[in-house]
């Protein structure tokens, strides 16, 4: 559901090639602890026209969105930091928008073995 042209999607990928817990997003879940995991937060316009000049980041960002942002993201710090968390192309891909709803789709762009996906 959208507020103000805008939703936030929390992706979480999970894997046994990841060493990571993902744990500081909120409604992050990991259905099988064998399973390591990353998560990453997402605003996604839901109207283009309604997305402009909305603050949706700190520092603010007034320009229009025109696809997913990255807002937040766990996946390890510094040398804890999981290479197999980081992707090679944005795995969200936006489709239908209206003022109400956003449809949206995921592809697999990561290095690991990804077991399965959770949306929050």
């Amino acid at each position: 559901s959208c507020t103000d042209g805008m939703t936030t999607v929390i992706l979480s990928v999970h894997s046994s090639s990841i060493a990571h817990d993902a744990s500081t997003l909120s409604n992050t879940c990991n259905p099988n602890t064998d399973l390591g995991s990353c998560s990453y937060e997402y605003v996604l316009p839901c109207n283009p026209e309604l997305g402009c000049c909305i603050e949706v980041c700190e520092p603010p960002v007034t320009d229009c969105l025109e696809g997913p942002i990255v807002q937040g993201i766990d996946i390890g710090e510094g040398e804890e930091q999981d290479d197999y968390c980081i992707f090679s192309d944005t795995p969200v891909m936006t489709g239908t928008m209206d003022t109400d709803t956003v449809e949206f789709s995921l592809k697999d762009t990561w290095a690991a073995d990804v077991s399965s996906f959770s949306v929050s």
